[in-house]
């Protein structure tokens, strides 16, 4: 059973506790794509965490503009994943809404058709959004790894362990969902998913990298 619109248009207001009871719960929603979004929001969260500990320590001018920049970025990341983990949530409502349409006709079923391949092209867009979300996020701590707080050297490594935890578990969805499209579209969105996928661990390996030379 999916949630209603009151019930996810108060998503961002659930507790921790709530949304993981719900997670565990016999109900599809949330599900992967959702709980993808909000560990990568965790990411984005830690490395603000980081930023906010290397303000005014004294730094070049440069680097401090850096990590406020960042900072900045970060934020609006940390809210677009938590808006991504509600929108992937009525996607899926969606797509099911989509499945339940009648087929008894030769005309319902090229509407239900048309329906499932318009649903699944938002079931696949949303995840591809966190996906890419959490390369930004990925590139963001490159110099918080290279000149954030020393002391805080292990938030920023799991911060980067958050983003790609959230980047891989996004792109198994995208590429669940493009495959199951009939539409052409599929092929072009698993090659932009493999792009994206080794992208992020190339960063995130530059990241520990950095990491472990402090």
């Amino acid at each position: 059973m999916s949630q209603s619109s009151s019930d996810q248009a108060n998503d961002h207001a659930r507790t921790i506790a709530a949304y993981v009871e719900a997670l565990a719960s016999r109900s599809p929603t949330p599900g992967g794509g959702s709980a993808a979004a909000v560990v990568a929001s965790l990411g984005a969260a830690l490395g603000e965490m980081v930023c906010n500990y290397s303000m005014g320590k004294d730094q070049d001018i440069e680097v401090e503009h850096e990590i406020n920049d960042a900072l900045s970025q970060l934020r609006d990341l940390r809210h677009r994943f938590l808006e991504l983990a509600v929108d992937d949530e009525r996607a899926f409502a969606i797509y099911s809404a989509a499945s339940s349409l009648p087929r008894d006709t030769d005309a319902q079923r090229v509407s239900r058709r048309e329906a499932l391949s318009r649903a699944l092209d938002e079931a696949a867009a949303v995840p591809l959004n966190v996906a890419k979300g959490c390369n930004e996020t990925l590139e963001l701590l490159i110099p918080i790894a290279a000149n954030g707080n020393k002391h805080l050297i292990s938030d920023a490594a799991v911060a980067a362990l958050f983003a790609e935890a959230g980047l891989r578990s996004a792109i198994i969805n995208v590429q669940v969902n493009a495959r199951s499209m009939k539409n052409g579209r599929g092929e072009e969105l698993l090659a932009e998913a493999a792009d994206l996928e080794k992208a992020g661990r190339r960063t995130t390996e530059q990241i520990f990298e950095t990491i472990n030379r402090r």
